[in-house]
This record gives C-alpha cells, sequence and structure tokens, in this order.
C-alpha cells in the first residue's frame, strides 16, 4: 500500500514537473517570436537618437542665422538630442539623412519632437522628404516631447530616400526652437491607411501640395 502511494506521488511530481517544463518552453517561444517580430521593423536610420553627434547627417539651410546642433540638456531617450534654432529670425533648416530603400514599397517615418516660441501662424517643426512639400503634420508654440509620423510609398525603381527633421517650409519660414529625437525609418509589411505616394515629387513643384493617398 506505502508503494502504491509512494508510485502515485512520484508519477504526480513528474507530471508537475513537466508541465513546469512546457510552460517555461512556451514562454521562450512567445518570446522568441516577439524578438524576431522586433527585428523585422529594422530602424534604417543610422545614428537616430544624436548620441555621434551629427554623424551621417547633414545640414541645409536658408539664411545666415539659424543652426543645427546637438544637446544634451533636452533629450527624449538617451543622452542627446538635435536642436534647430532659427537664431531669432524666420528661417528654413533642414537636417537630412539619406536611406537605402526598395522601390514600390511602403515606409512609415517616426520621430519626436519639442517645439519652443515656434509662432502659430508660421510652418514648425515637422519630418518629411528633402526637397519635398511632404511632411508630418508642423509642431508650434512650446511644447512638451510629442510623436510626429509620416507614411510614404516609394516611386517605382527609387533606390534612396532622403528624410528631413525641418525648422520652416518652402514659403512660410519659422522662427523659435525645435528639438529633435529617436528618429525611426521602418519598412512595412502591408499597405498603410494612408500615405503619400513619392512617385508625385518628381512633377511636383517644391512649395504645392501632394496628395495623400486613403485606400
Amino acid at each position: 500500500m506505502y508503494a502504491m502511494q509512494k508510485n502515485k506521488m512520484q508519477s504526480e511530481s513528474f507530471q508537475y514537473w513537466v508541465k513546469g517544463k512546457m510552460i517555461k518552453i512556451t514562454f521562450l517561444l512567445l518570446l522568441l517570436i516577439t524578438v524576431i517580430g522586433c527585428e523585422s521593423q529594422f530602424n534604417l536610420v543610422l545614428n537616430h537618437s544624436f548620441e555621434e553627434k551629427l554623424t551621417n547627417w547633414y545640414v541645409r539651410k536658408w539664411g545666415d542665422s539659424a543652426k543645427a546642433s546637438i544637446t544634451q540638456k533636452k533629450s527624449k531617450n538617451g543622452k542627446s538630442a538635435l536642436l534647430i534654432d532659427s537664431g531669432g529670425s524666420k528661417q528654413d533648416i533642414s537636417v537630412i539623412q539619406s536611406l537605402p530603400i526598395e522601390s514600390g514599397s511602403y515606409y512609415r517615418i517616426k520621430a519626436y519632437t519639442m517645439a519652443v516660441d515656434i509662432p502659430a501662424n508660421t510652418y514648425g517643426a515637422s519630418i518629411g522628404i528633402s526637397r519635398s512639400p511632404i511632411t508630418s503634420k508642423p509642431i508650434t508654440g512650446t511644447t512638451n516631447w510629442k510623436s510626429i509620423l509620416l507614411y510614404v510609398k516609394t516611386a517605382e525603381n527609387q533606390k534612396s530616400m532622403n528624410i528631413c527633421l525641418r525648422l520652416g517650409m518652402f514659403g512660410n519660414n519659422s522662427s523659435g526652437k525645435a528639438y529633435f529625437d529617436t528618429v525611426k525609418v521602418t519598412k512595412l509589411d502591408s499597405q498603410p491607411a494612408t500615405y503619400y505616394d513619392l512617385t508625385e515629387i518628381s512633377n511636383t513643384p517644391a512649395n504645392n501640395p501632394v496628395t495623400r493617398r486613403t485606400e
């Protein structure tokens, strides 16, 4: 009788041990799937949080007073952020990075920005495509960190895309300061609800609007 009870207890202990192992294995598999999913959202932007100063970025501006620099006084993530300062007058200044991309594909362009004393009647701080009217909704006034977002579809045979962090716009310059941090560009597996088609850029004057598509 004692031997039978002992065997039963050993059998139940073994079953609990097996269940515990299965739970651990299931958890590890779910963790692996999550990691693989994150890796599929590879960020194309180099030096995306400006921890390496302006490495991989270059500046284009119209006006002498505006400047772009790296600050450690304000940041969203990490120790550093980009600061675009108009220098007290209305300016149009961009900090740009050229990215290799796949043609005919959808991309999400995202960053964080913080505005300081940007007039409401100007274009403000945004992220967009360099030398084009395609940008996110501009941020004006004085704000905390805000997420800015843009979806685009690359043109056929397009091999690169120049993204820009910007204060001001063609024909609508802006004053004040704009901070930027944590810039991310990822390729999407499916079509977003709304996006800009970069095919239109070559046929659209810089100061004219480009159609935001909804399909």
